[in-house]
């Protein structure tokens, strides 16, 4: 497991990007250049190493392009999943709805070759698939989660077929 540490602080300042055995510490979440940088140098690692793809977690997308213009985003979200792509490997990408435009939400998800949208709705949670392959529904449905997983609900009577 690699971390790229995004939180700044005082022994980032002046270095973008710091390298120790696991870990690449950047000025900050709004990093992009270093954010990018050290995905492409953990990347470069598999790819020499023993695996054929990676897996990129990133909490949160939201924070890292919430100050930068949709253009410098828009780049950004793109240079990512080239990285991603070339690797055959797969993201997972965090965005919080309520800091973002319906029109920049859409092109991001355009980028991405699927979406799980969440939303909470007096006091239950649904999930809403878009793109990833066939699904049996494209509705919202209720889950509910535990520390174990998830307990979706049914597209018919309460259950998963």
């Amino acid at each position: 497991m690699k971390w790229i540490d995004a939180t700044g602080g005082k022994e980032a300042k002046g270095q973008s990007v710091q390298i120790r055995k696991n870990l690449i510490k950047v000025e900050g979440a709004d990093d992009l250049p270093g954010i990018l940088e050290a995905i492409e140098k953990f990347s470069e690692d598999v790819r020499r190493g023993d695996y054929p793809y990676f897996k990129l977690g990133y909490m949160s997308l939201s924070t890292s392009i919430a100050h930068s213009g949709e253009i410098e985003a828009g780049k950004f979200i793109q240079a990512i999943a080239r990285v991603v792509r070339e690797r055959s490997s797969a993201g997972l990408f965090a965005l919080e709805k309520g800091m973002h435009s319906e029109q920049q939400i859409e092109s991001i998800q355009h980028l991405m070759d699927g979406a799980l949208n969440v939303k909470l709705e007096k006091q239950k949670t649904f999930l809403s698939v878009i793109g990833i392959g066939d699904v049996q529904t494209r509705d919202w449905i209720e889950f509910r989660h535990t520390n174990k997983g998830l307990i979706i609900g049914a597209f018919s009577l309460e259950r998963i077929r």
